[in-house]
């Protein structure tokens, strides 16, 4: 009894936080376009993180088409599979996205949505004007990343796993250019500075 009371409070705890938050979030200045850069209709990326969707970028979505940008949903409903094969859905987007723009697009990712946005930064970055990353482990994400089809879509395994060096995918039909490619340092398009 006394547990499920510490649990029940502890859920009031974290709902009256996240509400505050939001609250806190909408009644501020920025959020409002208050002293903010206006965009001139730049094409935005946004990619939630792990167990998220583009539901949970709605928020950012709308703040930042208020302001000029425009913002495109990722078209993931849940970021839970491996992520080779979630780039490989993404990068259509960016190609989608490039094709209907003509212009280079910034990537707003969010956790594993930034590593996903810097993996797109470092193989196409011929399209991409900008990677934003929030929240996300830059840092060679190749020690850290193990995708195993028999384990779930996406596992984090012990670090004695990880002894060997070479992350596995299992999954059958990935390129595997996440895992390749997320050592690899992001480089400056022509013109722009780093």
């Amino acid at each position: 009894m006394e547990g499920e009371r510490n649990v029940l409070a502890a859920r009031s705890l974290l709902s009256y936080d996240y509400i505050s938050q939001l609250c806190a979030l909408l009644l501020d200045l920025i959020y409002h376009g208050t002293n903010v850069p206006k965009g001139r209709g730049e094409p935005i990326l946004l990619i939630p993180g792990f167990l998220g969707g583009d539901w949970t970028m709605g928020v950012m979505a709308g703040w930042l088409n208020r302001l000029g940008y425009r913002a495109y949903f990722s078209g993931i409903d849940w970021n839970i599979d491996c992520p080779n094969k979630t780039g490989e859905l993404l990068r259509w987007r960016l190609d989608y996205i490039a094709q209907e723009t003509g212009r280079p697009i910034v990537l707003v990712g969010h956790s594993l949505g930034g590593l996903l946005a810097r993996f797109l930064g470092v193989n196409f970055p011929e399209q991409i004007r900008h990677v934003v990353a929030i929240g996300s482990i830059l840092l060679s994400c190749q020690q850290f990343v193990r995708c195993r089809s028999y384990a779930g879509p996406w596992t984090i395994p012990p670090l004695s796993a990880l002894a060997d060096g070479a992350p596995v995918c299992l999954a059958s039909q990935s390129s595997h250019l996440f895992l390749r490619g997320s050592a690899l340092p992001l480089s400056s398009p022509k013109g722009m500075s780093s």
